[in-house]
């Protein structure tokens, strides 16, 4: 399971599932494709029990982020990719310091 937020006016959040085969969908959702590129992670242990710090870890990650000289691409959206029942990966959109948007 996925959550894919894009920060901006308007916020938008989608929960997503990622599909194996162009046949698995064959319940009407909309389909999509989350942009790839660089992604800064921090691992989230017992997320069940934190969900209301999840504001506070993705700001946290983004300003480590930053401190480490990358810039947020605020062009894609950030993801929360559900491995296991207690552990979250939170990603954050990078781009190194010398890459050009």
């Amino acid at each position: 399971m996925y959550g894919v937020f894009y920060r901006g006016d308007p916020e938008r959040y989608f929960a997503c599932l990622r599909l194996e085969h162009d046949a698995d969908d064959d319940l009407g959702f909309e389909r999509a494709t989350v942009p790839g590129g660089r992604y800064g992670r921090r691992l989230v242990r017992d997320w069940n029990v934190k969900i209301p710090e999840f504001p506070r870890i993705f700001d946290a990650l983004h300003a480590d982020l930053v401190d480490a000289g990358y810039l947020v691409d605020t062009s894609r959206p950030s993801i929360e990719y559900y491995r296991r029942s207690d552990e979250l990966m939170i990603m954050v959109p990078v781009l190194a310091a010398n890459d050009e948007r």
